[in-house]
């Protein structure tokens, strides 16, 4: 082969990429606090070079190493960064700083269902029906992907500009590997430890009582989710703790009064209810017949997140937090 002609020009060196600029907090203007939790802030802010707006969760490192909770704020970031669903929020950066871990979080602008059933007293059959199905099918989602919530409640399902539903806070969560057999997590001391069980109301009977604590503790919780959809309080609700623990081992459910005579309807909520929360974790309902049960009959599961939603936010502006606001 020929040598190749010469140009007279002299090759250009090869410069070395520019470094890659990591992400920090001063990248972001904070607006306004939306939430606090017991694992740090949240906060709408502002990213400066985009005008982008997300949700920002403040991790103080200080108060996760004294409360020994710096493995659940790990355990978050790695299960958003897993996640890549329609159904659960989207995480777009992690970085820390000496003091903090931060976490950017899309903007959901609807507030969160917690606020929406509190501020309404309860759901419509449409609503409740339509959004316990979307529940459904996000942790349907999270346990093929050998995730469990573990802190499921209305509180931690966020609402999009479309009014669909997002889940959140995974703090809790547990990531099982999929070499596990079905039934075989038992929680650990330290699982069982009651800051790392969520909240009262929505615990099953079987992490009370330490024997369990495989992806049915999220079917029990969805089912305190419905009751709560439709009658606008939890089923197991009582002035301490210690007597919700007491309500839920002892299956003492406050259903509201029957309408007279007794419709269909109620009775196809109560069976669906019933079924999820069922003592045996093993006997309890899980996706497939969610899906199949007369409650959910006419529910398109396939289209469900490009149908409209029962419930449409309305802000005043992208800034508006009021939705967060209603309790």
């Amino acid at each position: 082969m020929p040598p190749p002609p010469n140009t007279g020009l002299v090759p250009q060196a090869v410069l070395p990429a520019a470094p890659l600029k990591l992400p920090s907090i001063k990248d972001f203007e904070l607006l306004k606090q939306i939430s606090r939790g017991a694992f740090g802030k949240v906060y709408l802010c502002r990213k400066k070079t985009t005008s982008d707006l997300f949700a920002i969760k403040m991790l103080k490192k200080a108060d996760m190493i004294r409360k020994n909770m710096v493995a659940q704020a790990l355990t978050e970031r790695k299960v958003l960064s897993l996640m890549k669903t329609p159904y659960v929020v989207k995480l777009y950066y992690a970085f820390h700083s000496t003091d903090y871990l931060y976490l950017v979080m899309e903007y959901l602008i609807g507030g969160d269902l917690g606020s929406l059933v509190q501020g309404m007293g309860g759901f419509d059959l449409t609503m409740a029906q339509f959004y316990s199905a979307e529940t459904a099918l996000a942790l349907a989602s999270l346990h093929q992907n050998g995730i469990i919530h573990r802190d499921l409640k209305p509180d931690n399902i966020l609402i999009d500009g479309r009014g669909h539903i997002k889940l959140t806070d995974f703090g809790l969560s547990q990531i099982r590997h999929s070499h596990s057999p079905p039934g075989s997590a038992t929680p650990s001391k330290s699982e069982r430890d009651p800051r790392f069980l969520g909240t009262p109301d929505y615990l099953a009977p079987e992490l009370l009582l330490g024997t369990s604590d495989d992806h049915e503790v999220d079917w029990w919780a969805f089912g305190v989710c419905v009751f709560e959809f439709l009658t606008g309080y939890p089923p197991f609700t009582d002035e301490s703790p210690q007597a919700i623990f007491k309500n839920i081992l002892n299956h003492d459910i406050d259903w509201p009064p029957l309408p007279e005579p007794a419709s269909p309807r109620s009775e196809k909520s109560i069976d669906l209810i019933n079924h999820l929360l069922e003592q045996n974790p093993r006997k309890r309902f899980g996706i497939s017949q969610i899906q199949s049960h007369p409650f959910y009959r006419g529910v398109d599961w396939d289209h469900l997140h490009e149908q409209d939603a029962p419930f449409l936010p309305q802000p005043e502006d992208n800034l508006d937090t009021s939705y967060f606001e209603l309790r």
